[in-house]
């Protein structure tokens, strides 16, 4: 069950990405960028305990005015200023990738509307329709946050969390430590599993909200029209 589930989201997966690239080039590159963008973030977020540790270590064996300490002090002031830049950078990026990806799903869905013969455009239902566009064009964007800028740099983070533990403290803390993030992380994707077979009946439930919208106002628009074709 695991392994077709796997086999199906990287085959969406790859159909989406080509779809998107074929309207957005260079959504690659930015998506890489923003990547290391987010793995140097993390990065310096788990760096920062360690460097007040260092600094209050500093203090206590050379002084407040110490050299050594006054340099660990401007170390951490840039550091910071530059993770605030950063994540701001980010972010704007993270905005312009998002919405240029959805509006290249989006243009490609559509096409693929429009090229379907007349006899077939007849028979979809509109509702439906737009709910799985809407989805489609989510559903792409939120996996590659997720995946690439969300998941992948925390894992990074929590690594070099434990290779700092591991040093300031000892072996055996560093491993239960990383022991207990992976049983969270096992617990996390039990769960999912376990959630996975609600989806459709969530989905089939916004197909059926949607159509019955878009009828509701078809029905308002043809009273409007007949009513003014009466007067």
């Amino acid at each position: 069950m695991a392994h077709h589930l796997k086999n199906d989201f990287i085959k969406s997966f790859t159909i989406a990405h080509q779809t998107i690239t074929a309207r957005y080039a260079s959504f690659t590159i930015h998506l890489g960028l923003s990547f290391l963008l987010a793995i140097f973030i993390a990065t310096m977020s788990a760096l920062g305990p360690y460097l007040l540790g260092q600094l209050v270590a500093d203090i206590q064996s050379y002084g407040v005015h110490s050299s050594m300490a006054i340099q660990t002090i401007v170390f951490l002031i840039l550091a910071w200023i530059l993770n605030k830049v950063l994540e701001q950078i980010a972010n704007i990026l993270n905005a312009y990738i998002t919405s240029k990806s959805e509006s290249s799903m989006c243009e490609a869905l559509f096409a693929q509307i429009a090229a379907l013969p007349h006899s077939v455009q007849k028979k979809l239902d509109t509702g439906e329709v737009l709910a799985n566009i809407d989805r489609s064009r989510l559903s792409f964007s939120n996996v590659t946050h997720s995946l690439f800028l969300t998941i992948c740099p925390i894992v990074f983070e929590i690594l070099v969390a434990v290779f700092l533990i591991w040093k300031v403290s000892n072996l055996l803390f560093a491993s239960v430590f990383f022991v207990a993030l992976l049983l969270l992380f096992a617990l996390a994707y039990k769960i999912s599993q376990v959630s996975h077979h609600q989806y459709n009946r969530v989905y089939s439930a916004q197909n059926m909200l949607m159509s019955h919208l878009v009828g509701r106002l078809n029905t308002l628009y043809d009273m409007k029209i007949n009513k003014a074709y009466a007067k």
